[in-house]
């Protein structure tokens, strides 16, 4: 049986007035709400090349088409077992051996139905679902010279998650940390860190521009070969509004917390790969803390060394591929991926 911390529980959330309430009133209108958007009525899909053979699409508004369309949904996080990953290592595998300076590594919120929600909410997260369904049925994806039928993936990408769960929605943020600047010696760069470099233990300190020692991480460990990166502050914020500092994340964002996402659409065209397809992905642009979890803390812990296996490679780098700039491609060896 799951321990709960004394004196809270879900049930606590059906109270007249309190957060189901105003969740299901915030969520069930109309604007950005993902749960209320229509697909051929409210937004689109634009199309342009990003590398070589393949092809990014985001969605704009018929009514503003220069502008990224920006919806907002809510869910409760899930576990890690779920594709969850705030830790040192984000939505990589926790056994993920040799993370390399520039690796690019993002953090996962997967997100499922609130715990003991009234009927009314309950059916407002479904129709979240029912939205990205409509996404990828009805998107109609652009004809490329000499591309052959592309089947769809009707599950939404997760960076790098482990389950393709239909009643998941899985979001990702930005990237967890900077690149190291190449051109910087150790000295500029310790100097740089040492300048930028905050505690977080006051909420007052931090800003969106703070950065962190990576080995701030609780769960950090020596596969992360982070040397040159700085762990960056994310725009993600608790119950009060105030920033959460990356260290603080898997505690705040755990188990059971019920959130609310700001968040960009897109969908990734591999047109040339053995298997082509398309991916799915939502990228948080904020995230907001609407009632912590009652569930029991558990700390995470780094995998020991011994337990670590070598992975094979896998779909997820080749996304990391797609995210890289033509220079970044051309410079392999400098920006080498997971």
């Amino acid at each position: 049986m799951t321990e709960t911390v004394p004196g809270m529980s879900f049930q606590d959330r059906n109270d007249p007035g309190g957060v189901y309430a105003i969740c299901y009133e915030e969520f069930s209108e109309g604007g950005d709400s993902l749960s209320q958007l229509e697909f051929k009525e409210d937004f689109v899909g634009e199309t342009n090349p990003w590398l070589p053979d393949r092809f990014a699409t985001s969605f704009h508004r018929p009514s503003n088409p220069d502008q990224e369309l920006v919806v907002t949904l809510f869910g409760e996080v899930l576990d890690e077992s779920d594709g969850t990953g705030l830790g040192a290592k984000g939505g990589l595998k926790r056994t993920q051996p040799n993370v390399k300076d520039g690796s690019k590594i993002r953090d996962v919120l997967a997100l499922g139905p609130p715990t003991d929600a009234n009927t009314e909410l309950a059916n407002l997260f479904k129709d979240q679902m029912i939205t990205l369904r409509h996404i990828v049925n009805k998107l109609v994806v652009p004809v490329v010279p000499g591309d052959k039928a592309i089947p769809k993936r009707v599950q939404w990408f997760k960076y790098k998650g482990s389950t393709a769960d239909p009643s998941i929605i899985s979001v990702n943020l930005p990237y967890k940390y900077s690149r190291p600047d190449k051109s910087s010696t150790p000295a500029k760069l310790q100097k740089r860190a040492s300048d930028k470099d905050v505690s977080g233990s006051k909420s007052d300190q931090i800003s969106l521009t703070s950065t962190y020692d990576p080995q701030s991480m609780s769960d950090f460990d020596p596969d992360l070969n982070l040397q040159g990166a700085r762990l960056l502050q994310q725009r993600i914020f608790d119950q009060d509004s105030k920033l959460v500092p990356p260290s603080k994340a898997p505690f705040v964002f755990r188990k059971g917390a019920l959130v609310a996402i700001e968040a960009k659409l897109s969908v990734f065209h591999f047109v040339n790969d053995p298997d082509p397809s398309h991916l799915y992905q939502i990228t948080a642009s904020g995230v907001k803390l609407l009632a912590p979890t009652p569930l029991v803390y558990t700390q995470p812990q780094a995998v020991p060394s011994s337990s670590r296996r070598k992975l094979a490679p896998s779909r997820s780098a080749m996304f990391d591929k797609l995210l890289e700039t033509p220079g970044e491609a051309a410079n392999k060896n400098q920006n080498m991926d997971v």
